[in-house]
């Protein structure tokens, strides 16, 4: 028998057909639908992430961005200001190092021409500087500045002696005109008494400390009546310093007595 032939003219169009139609893609596969699966997989994955956000192309920044741009502008603007200031101070710490070796130096002459001129004054002929070479011959024979003036030997030294204390309690005063600062100074070189109260607490200060120290620092102990005696007067210039009332007791003395006990005693 002789089998059947398709048509020439089909033949053709099929042919037609398959030469017009893109291939299909290695990747995709048709199913029963005619869809391709990797196309549909593809439409799937979209649906689940949604459209494609498109940013603007010029956001416009918000105040927080605005102010944060500012104050960097200014930490700028401040830093180049400390660094300038940074160098100003290392400019002028050199200025400073420079000037304290100068006035140092400066210091140093001002001070050994100040004690030429103290010395130089000294050997001039005149009467306190007689009083005080006559004073400087009593500490060699008895030890100390504290004459008497109502010894008829000693009258004359002695009253310029007590002038001298006046005058330079005058001069802490602020009236410095009757003592100048080279008698003064000429005056602390040789241990001069300034305050006799001063010197007649300090004798007696040194004369309790040490009793205190031969009771082994038990000032209830002590017996001598004149010891007593002064300690029970500055505890009631003590108590009277705490309470605000007139009084002769200092900051130094209370220092002293605190360091024997005596304060914790009152």
């Amino acid at each position: 028998t002789v089998g059947w032939k398709m048509p020439k003219n089909q033949l053709n169009n099929e042919n037609e057909e398959s030469a017009t139609s893109p291939p299909h893609r290695h990747d995709e596969s048709v199913d029963a639908t005619g869809v391709t699966k990797g196309r549909d997989e593809e439409l799937s994955l979209k649906n689940k992430t949604g459209p494609k956000l498109e940013m603007p192309i010029n956001p416009k920044p918000s105040p927080l961005t605005l102010e944060l741009e500012e104050a960097r502008k200014a930490m700028e603007e401040a830093d180049l200001v400390r660094e300038e200031k940074h160098l100003d101070m290392e400019e002028a710490q050199s200025r400073f190092i420079v000037a304290q070796g100068e006035y140092s130096d400066a210091n140093q002459e001002y001070e050994m021409n100040k004690q030429l001129c103290y010395e130089l004054e000294l050997k001039q002929h005149c009467q306190w500087n007689h009083m005080y070479n006559l004073l400087l011959e009593y500490k060699e024979t008895y030890g100390d500045t504290l004459v008497p003036h109502r010894r008829d030997d000693y009258h004359a030294l002695g009253r310029w002696v007590a002038n001298q204390r006046v005058f330079y309690k005058m001069h802490l005063g602020g009236k410095t005109g009757h003592i100048r600062p080279s008698r003064i100074e000429a005056l602390n070189r040789i241990g001069f008494c300034w305050n006799l109260n001063d010197h007649r607490w300090n004798l007696a200060f040194e004369r309790c400390k040490k009793a205190i120290e031969e009771k082994n620092g038990d000032a209830n102990e002590i017996y001598d009546k004149t010891i007593r005696t002064w300690t029970d007067t500055n505890q009631k210039q003590y108590m009277n310093f705490i309470q605000g009332l007139p009084n002769q007791m200092t900051k130094e003395r209370i220092k002293k007595l605190d360091e024997i006990g005596l304060v914790s005693f009152f």
